[in-house]
């Protein structure tokens, strides 16, 4: 049968008892157990404020085990003395725990997730006079407000546990800055005091980022199963991407966005850190070891940047890299490919590399059949474009009138011949076009800023 142990002690206020279980065990000979007990505390009059008890008067007075009792106050008092040494006990309820001149030492903030702030300290020893400690406090709030909310061992166990060094805050609002700071109380509540207060801005709850170009795509399913299978950063070589509008878009889950957002893109190569502490890395020069592309917001969590087949890094060959940058109130925060469970923007950044186009001819600006007869009653405009662009065609008549609008700025992907759906000769209102000549006008202008790349006038005839 289990062991009920009773425990006596007094601290000067009137006797105590405490009573606790030892498991079923037959031990070997030699073998001593033992088992934390959770005795009451002294109370202020017994531990004076600014006063130290120190006691050690902790007496195992009896061991009841069902069938037997044996009182140790008179049984066997040499082969309890033997076995048994009571401890000793600090109760300092002159100043708060740890070194009572400054606040708690150690105090280190950790890398920000989408809703969680990790801490670290330097744990207070367990065996100096302030052995009374109760538990550590973390303080937070939102750095617009100013109500601090704290948490201790009654929702954080652990921080009711002397040698506990970290922890972190939780549950907390995505891209949102806060204040926080730790401190010790004991049991008889004395607090340390306030140190240095941390502020932080919480990553944005990035869901998924995709590359694309005219023909490659890469979303984070495809990064998910290139990171499984490999320990290092990924590579670039498993990426291609041609030089023409690469496409970057980032789904940003909640209703929680950023003001703005944008990415932060340079060459993959043994350069320094893109990011030093919660900033760009100041030894980098804007535009020449990196390059800042601002997405644009498409939907109400969606957003999208390009980068020109102009750009800089676009070049064959080119290996690049890149992480977020998502600005809030200000406040800029940095995430790589692994965002919030990243204490390193920097290890897992999005990377791809820049490669030449498949080999093709493309075709000349033209019409594909551009005489309409009712054995082939469609005319069929055809082109290449050199970059992503937003292509209109309409059709004019010998007047100049226009008749017929068969695109108005439809965007058109780069490096492909493109036949768009044939005009059969019919005018806006869809009724058919007398027999003459015609010109078809095809106008595309570059996604990226608005230059014009194709502008031509084609002819075609109705016949009959």
């Amino acid at each position: 049968q289990a062991n009920i142990i009773r425990l006596a002690y007094n601290y000067g206020g009137g006797a105590r008892t405490t009573d606790f279980t030892l498991p079923i065990l037959t031990p070997p000979v030699g073998v001593i157990l033992s088992n934390p007990v959770e005795i009451e505390n002294p109370i202020n009059t017994e531990a004076t404020p600014s006063n130290t008890l120190s006691f050690n008067s902790y007496n195992i007075n009896s061991i009841t085990s069902g069938a037997w009792t044996c009182d140790l106050s008179s049984d066997f008092p040499a082969e309890l003395a033997a076995v048994y040494t009571s401890p000793t006990i600090y109760w300092d309820n002159g100043d708060p725990p740890g070194n009572n001149t400054v606040p708690l030492a150690g105090f280190v903030a950790g890398a920000p997730g989408s809703n969680s702030l990790p801490i670290s300290w330097t744990a207070l020893s367990a065996a100096n006079v302030d052995a009374d400690f109760s538990s550590y406090r973390i303080y937070y709030k939102e750095s617009s407000s100013s109500v601090w909310s704290m948490i201790d061992s009654g929702t954080h166990p652990l921080l009711g546990i002397i040698t506990t060094a970290n922890d972190a805050i939780i549950s907390l609002q995505s891209l949102t800055a806060y204040d926080y700071y730790l401190t010790a109380i004991d049991v008889f509540g004395n607090e340390t005091a306030v140190g240095a207060i941390a502020n932080n801005t919480t990553l944005p709850a990035t869901s998924s980022v995709s590359i694309s170009d005219s023909l490659h795509f890469y979303d984070s399913t495809i990064f998910a199963a290139s990171l499984a299978v490999v320990t290092d950063p990924l590579d670039p070589l498993d990426f291609s991407v041609i030089d023409s509008a690469i496409k970057v878009e980032i789904f940003i889950e909640g209703a929680s966005q950023p003001d703005t957002l944008n990415l932060i893109l340079a060459a993959e190569a043994a350069a320094p850190d893109l990011i030093v502490g919660n900033a760009i890395n100041g030894a980098l020069v804007l535009n020449t070891d990196y390059y800042r592309i601002t997405a644009l917001k498409s939907s109400p969590n969606k957003w999208a940047a390009y980068i020109s087949s102009e750009h800089p890094l676009m070049v064959p060959g080119q290996n690049c890299r890149f992480i977020i940058e998502a600005v809030k109130n200000g406040t800029p925060v940095y995430y790589d490919y692994i965002g919030a469970t990243a204490s390193n923007p920097n290890d897992q950044e999005w990377v791809f590399t820049v490669v030449d186009p498949p080999v093709f001819k493309p075709w000349p600006t033209r019409i594909l059949n551009n005489v309409i007869t009712k054995k082939n009653p469609a005319a069929y405009p055809a082109y290449y474009l050199t970059d992503d662009a937003n292509v209109t065609i309409k059709v004019y008549d010998v007047k100049g009138r226009v008749v017929a609008v068969l695109l108005d700025g439809a965007f058109r992907r780069s490096g492909i011949n493109i036949k768009e759906n044939g005009w059969k000769g019919t005018n806006k209102a869809g009724k058919k076009l007398g027999v003459g000549l015609y010109y078809i006008h095809i106008n595309a202008k570059r996604k990226s800023d608005g230059k014009v790349i194709l502008n031509k006038f084609e002819k075609v005839v109705i016949s009959e």
